[in-house]
């Protein structure tokens, strides 16, 4: 009685310690997926900011190009203006200026001679007033007040480049596309996404802003650190999507993202969820390829996935190299070509007992 009570102790102090230790992969689970989070978050804001910082530097060069642009244009077209305008004044001006000062040499030359002897007058005087009676020219007026030039700015167009300056850039929460869930597959792990703004009566294809989905994965060490080189494993309108060719037991972090609208913009990156496979690849045992006699019966191909038979006439159980395969998993056999058939052919299903 006294080692059943033992036993039975033992037992139970058994049991809580696998409880404990599936509770402490939980809280250990649970503390990945927030530091998961956490980084996803950080790596979201970091990124909006530089988007923000570079979008308004590529905007304030724009607009700085398109004023400048502006300023020359009109500077441009006054100084074409004061040349068209000024050179006829300038002409006109010139040959005032020579005309007074021929005029006022005449004058001088005029005065002059009324100082002279009447001798000298009366030999000179009829030259002198053929030379004083000259031509007058009327020249045209100059413009007046309303025919210079004047530029206008109008307030409401600087208002409306102030609103449009306001209106740049909208702050919007569009991560809303998370991964949903990770199933372990052989080597692979099946990974389903959604998106949290679809209604109960909304699907993938009656949501017509989604374009394509692309999904990203990178290893993961054994204290959740990612290492930041994420690969793109697949792009398009499904929902989920079949990651293969992973190592069992190894830790894959998973983040998706949608293309939204009509632009073909990417959306924000989903929060990272880690996932694991402790399945192998499903081989085929090289051993069971061998006969008694060491002669093989089964080729091999394809990674080991695919077998061929080399004798039809031989029969021989050819078994995976691993359990992996569980109950609830789907086990899908295709049978590619078919010969003649043998006694011995078929297809089989055991249960491995541990």
């Amino acid at each position: 009685m006294e080692e059943e009570d033992v036993m039975n102790t033992r037992l139970a102090i058994k049991e809580s310690l696998r409880k404990l230790d599936e509770y402490t992969s939980y809280l250990r689970s649970r503390l990945t997926d927030i530091k998961s989070t956490r980084e996803g978050v950080k790596n979201s804001i970091s990124e909006a900011r530089t988007e923000v910082e570079e979008r308004f530097k590529e905007i304030k060069q724009e607009i700085e190009h398109v004023l400048e642009a502006r300023q020359r244009g009109i500077l441009a077209t006054i100084g074409e203006i004061e040349r068209k305008d000024l050179d006829p004044l300038t002409n006109l001006e010139e040959k005032i200026n020579g005309e007074l000062d021929k005029t006022v040499k005449l004058v001088e030359k005029g005065n002059s001679s009324l100082d002279e002897d009447d001798a000298t007058l009366l030999s000179e005087g009829k030259n002198l007033q053929k030379e004083l009676q000259i031509s007058t020219t009327r020249y045209p007026d100059t413009p007046c007040i309303s025919q210079t030039l004047s530029v206008a700015f109008s307030d409401s167009h600087t208002q409306s480049v102030i609103d449009a300056v306001n209106s740049v850039g909208e702050i919007s929460m569009t991560g809303s596309l998370q991964v949903a869930e990770l199933l372990e597959h052989p080597g692979a792990i099946l990974v389903q996404w959604y998106d949290e703004t679809y209604s109960d009566s909304e699907s993938i294809t009656d949501y017509s802003g989604v374009q394509e989905y692309m999904l990203q994965y990178c290893r993961t060490d054994n204290k959740g650190n990612c290492d930041s080189v994420f690969s793109t494993v697949y792009c398009g309108e499904e929902s989920s999507h079949l990651v293969a060719d992973l190592e069992p037991h190894v830790s894959y972090t998973f983040r998706v993202c949608g293309r939204f609208g009509n632009e073909g913009k990417w959306g924000s990156w989903s929060i990272p969820r880690n996932g694991i496979t402790t399945l192998d690849q499903h081989e085929w045992s090289v051993e069971d390829c061998l006969n008694q006699n060491k002669l093989a019966v089964y080729q091999l191909s394809n990674r080991r996935k695919t077998a061929t038979k080399v004798f039809p006439d031989c029969s021989k159980v050819l078994r995976s190299r691993t359990m992996s395969y569980r109950l609830d998993t789907t086990l899908v056999l295709k049978i590619d070509e078919t010969g003649d058939p043998s006694n011995g052919d078929g297809i089989g299903l055991t249960n491995c007992v541990v």
